[in-house]
């Protein structure tokens, strides 16, 4: 049982599942990052479009289509902002693990994660 706990927890193991880890979490929190920045920069692409319409409406333009497109571009926000604002805030970044994650302590060092029965 003891060879299989070294084999299994070594500390070379053990840094490397870190590493993989973080890498891994860094790369979700920076997709998840992106995405949100694409979906607010297509909010503001919609509220200026939206705006300009306004605009033109109220300079007295009747062209035929624009309340219809009106109408398109506040669907489309609404689509794009209702999942914003219920989004939670972006992850913090991962802190990296120090250079000594993945060792054991001393046997008998007193400190927990020793190993068992020591």
């Amino acid at each position: 049982m003891e060879a299989l706990e070294r084999q299994l927890m070594g500390p070379e193991l053990l840094r490397a599942f870190i590493e993989v880890f973080a890498a891994e979490r860094h790369h979700k929190v920076a997709e998840t990052r992106l995405a949100r920045r694409e979906r607010r920069r297509a909010l503001e692409e919609v509220e200026h479009r939206t705006a300009n319409l306004v605009d033109a409406i109220a300079d007295g333009v009747r062209a035929p289509g624009v309340a219809a497109r009106l109408d398109e571009l506040e669907a489309r926000r609404a689509e794009i902002a209702t999942p914003l604002d219920a989004e939670p805030p972006p992850a913090p970044e991962p802190r990296r693990s120090p250079p000594s994650a993945g060792r054991r302590p001393a046997p008998g060092s007193g400190r927990q994660g020793g190993a068992r029965g020591a």
